[in-house]
């Protein structure tokens, strides 16, 4: 049975703190997996947890943000981190350092008849979500 995403931040939340670029809290532990815990996790959709789709996705590496937790999660090779806001405007900063750092990535391609359709997620859609 998947563990649920509280299994892995709680985790994370045991480890020392530390501080982000953005001054706030940073959490961060190796543990080796890969990135399908947290996408299958029984509980990502249920908790607000949203994928930040990047250029670098794959199964060693991913992003996660979940707006109503104020966190950022983050795993490549076995190096988790966890960004921890304490308010809204800190989750909008740690939103808007995520599109800073990370270049776009497709969610999908399709193809059929008229050609490739290749389907993005809506930054600033998104940001406006977390406002």
């Amino acid at each position: 049975m998947p563990r649920p995403i509280a299994h892995y931040t709680a985790a994370l939340l045991n480890e020392t703190r530390g501080e982000s670029s953005q001054d706030l809290a940073l959490y961060r532990m190796f543990l080796q997996s890969e990135r399908y815990v947290i996408d299958f996790a029984p509980d990502f959709n249920t908790d607000g947890w949203s994928q930040f789709y990047t250029d670098q996705d794959a199964h060693y590496f991913g992003v996660w943000y979940c707006p109503s937790k104020r966190m950022v999660l983050t795993y490549c090779e076995g190096d988790w981190s966890l960004e921890v806001g304490e308010t809204a405007d800190d989750m909008g900063r740690m939103f808007a350092v995520l599109c800073q750092v990370y270049r776009e990535g497709k969610i999908a391609t399709g193809y059929g008849p008229e050609g490739v359709t290749i389907y993005r997620q809506d930054r600033a859609e998104m940001a406006a979500a977390i406002a």
